[in-house]
């Protein structure tokens, strides 16, 4: 029998619309493994940092330190008082391989930060903003929570591992790579935010040691979220600070546990 090619009735057709819904499908599941894989890689950094040797711990906060800006400090009329209390906070606390050193510098915005060289460095704004003893004490405690809980190690660990995955993936498309450094640096926030959280906690128990009531945190908290209007409040989701008043929240709930 002779062979006679059958014509197809219908032409083959692959769908255009199908081609990029798999290839989002691919993408997207592809983010996803890479968001999970660093966060669990820099889970791993904290649990080693939280096993680290003191010999070890020093050297590297001696590389962390050298990156600290030199820093001039303003005169400020309530230096002295500051300076007692937190000669007083630094009696009660246990924080190995740091000394301490405390500035206050002219600056309109209320906030503070704890350096890797042991330098606590307050605005001038949020000195006049601080009414008692225990929100003065609230504030130096919160930065000393960072070198409790090893903060800056983590910080450092947390930078290198988002190097090294941007580095991964860093030969294809440019626009693909900024979405997926975009997703690691809001990992890499949550982690910041979940460790002035933290701090905060650290802080709450000072107090109570210290004067056994937390009410300074709750006004010193209060009275910033109601001095941030809705642009500043907005600006809190793309910072590693969390809102104040998820700050108050997380602060009530541990009071009354």
């Amino acid at each position: 029998m002779k062979y006679q090619e059958r014509k197809l009735e219908h032409e083959l057709n692959v769908s255009s619309s199908n081609l990029l819904h798999d290839f989002m499908l691919y993408m997207v599941g592809g983010i996803a493994v890479l968001a999970i894989v660093f966060y669990l890689a820099t889970s791993s950094v904290n649990f080693v940092i939280d096993h680290l040797s003191p010999e070890l711990e020093s050297k590297l906060y001696g590389i962390v330190a050298s990156t600290t800006p030199t820093i001039k400090a303003d005169p400020h009329p309530r230096q002295k008082e500051i300076e007692d209390i937190f000669r007083q906070l630094l009696e009660q606390v246990d924080i190995r391989g740091q000394q301490f050193k405390l500035k206050i510098i002219d600056a309109s915005e209320e906030n503070a930060f704890a350096f890797p060289d042991g330098t606590i460095l307050l605005h001038s704004a949020i000195v006049d903003a601080m009414e008692s003893e225990q929100e003065i004490t609230m504030i130096l405690a919160h930065e000393l929570g960072h070198y409790y809980h090893k903060d800056h190690l983590r910080g450092m660990g947390a930078g290198l591992t988002l190097l090294a995955f941007s580095a991964a993936i860093g030969v294809g498309d440019s626009s693909l790579k900024s979405i997926v450094t975009s997703i690691l640096q809001q990992i890499k926030k949550k982690f910041g935010r979940e460790q002035e959280l933290a701090a905060d906690l650290y802080a709450l128990r000072i107090l109570k040691k210290k004067y056994g009531s937390t009410q300074g945190a709750l006004s010193l908290f209060k009275r910033l979220n109601s001095n941030t209007t809705g642009m500043a409040r907005a600006t809190f989701y793309l910072s590693t600070h969390p809102h104040p008043n998820d700050r108050i929240k997380a602060l009530i709930q541990r009071i009354e546990q």
